[in-house]
């Protein structure tokens, strides 16, 4: 009985105490840097893409001269592009010439735009082509 009366007297000694637990549905402080990493993230690649531009073929019977990565394209005196890459087509016979034309240039361009390598001539009636020299390609 002794028992009894201890345990009665604990649990008058010491009140149920009931903890109150309640769901909060606000996100942590902690996802708010990967969350601007991730948006920071996604502006830049779309402005990648963005300012990227337009990506031709074109087709030469002739490579002399053509650098990818550093032959110009050239609109009325103005750079509008940059070859990419340069290979031959699949049976050996011409030269295929990937280039990026630049966002704003990209109006210009037509389904059969005709494109040709300018290079130095020198002749009785004069010099041609000079400034392929002065710009190295």
């Amino acid at each position: 009985m002794t028992e009894k009366n201890n345990s009665s007297s604990i649990e008058e000694k010491y009140q149920e105490i009931t903890a109150n637990l309640r769901k909060t549905k606000r996100i942590s402080a902690f996802w708010l840097l990967p969350f601007i990493a991730l948006c920071i993230g996604a502006i830049l690649f779309f402005q990648i893409v963005k300012e990227r531009g337009t990506s031709i073929t074109i087709t030469f019977t002739n490579g002399s001269g053509i650098v990818a990565d550093k032959t110009q394209i050239r609109y009325q005196g103005l750079q509008i592009g940059i070859v990419k890459e340069v290979h031959f087509t699949d049976n050996l016979q011409k030269v295929e010439v990937v280039a990026n034309i630049n966002p704003e240039a990209s109006s210009i361009l037509r389904e059969n735009t005709k494109f040709w390598l300018v290079q130095p001539n020198v002749s009785l009636a004069g010099i041609s082509g000079l400034d392929s020299l002065v710009s190295r390609n």
